[in-house]
């Protein structure tokens, strides 16, 4: 979902029309939303993800704290660019269109690398010192603890980004953990999210 959402935003920035107030306006909120999407992600990391890292290993979340304290840094200096985006006219307008471009492709690059190392490093070190049904937990501490209208912001993204099995898989439990009510607009806002032959798999799968 993250590696989607960095891709599709730094190349709606990249394309941004700078002569077109309407087209400055949806890309800033479109970075805004990726840049919340990603504090998210790293604070629900540290709060659940690094203290079972640290007690594994001592020290086993410090490389990857201290690249978050690099995300946040560069969270201020998208927000930075945003700003001077968003005052601008004309030629500078288009310059700080570029900068922001520049900015945020670093900060993808930078961030795929990052996930890189979380996703075979720490993983290697929670694979080895706890268990699947210790891992589950934590995911599920992880989940728990966000808002439903966050937790709609976050599948936008992960649907699309997912395989097909993946997707029926997801959903199919989904759908027994939540009231009919709440899993109908669950699935409302993810079908809007998906082409037609991605919408039709989920929902042969799903049984409709």
């Amino acid at each position: 979902a993250l590696r989607r959402a960095m891709a599709d935003v730094r190349g709606r920035v990249g394309r941004v029309d700078a002569g077109d107030d309407d087209d400055v306006r949806a890309v800033a909120i479109a970075v805004r939303e990726l840049v919340g999407l990603c504090r998210m992600h790293l604070e629900k990391e540290e709060k659940f993800v690094h203290p079972a890292l640290d007690a594994a290993v001592p020290g086993g979340a410090g490389r990857t704290a201290r690249e978050h304290d690099d995300h946040l840094r560069a969270f201020d200096r998208l927000e930075a660019g945003l700003r001077a985006l968003e005052r601008s006219a004309g030629a500078g307008r288009a310059a700080a269109a570029t900068r922001l471009y520049r900015e945020l492709a670093l900060f993808v690059a930078e961030n795929l690398v990052h996930m890189h190392g979380e996703e075979t490093d720490n993983n290697a070190v929670l694979w080895a010192a706890y268990g699947d049904d210790e891992i589950a937990a934590i995911e599920r501490r992880i989940v728990g603890s966000i808002a439903p209208e966050q937790m709609i912001g976050v599948l936008r993204w992960m649907a699309p980004a997912m395989t097909p099995a993946e997707r029926a898989t997801f959903f199919g439990e989904l759908r027994g953990k939540l009231p009919p009510p709440a899993f109908a607009g669950v699935m409302t806002e993810v079908l809007a999210a998906l082409d037609a032959e991605a919408k039709r798999k989920l929902l042969q799968a799903l049984g409709n």
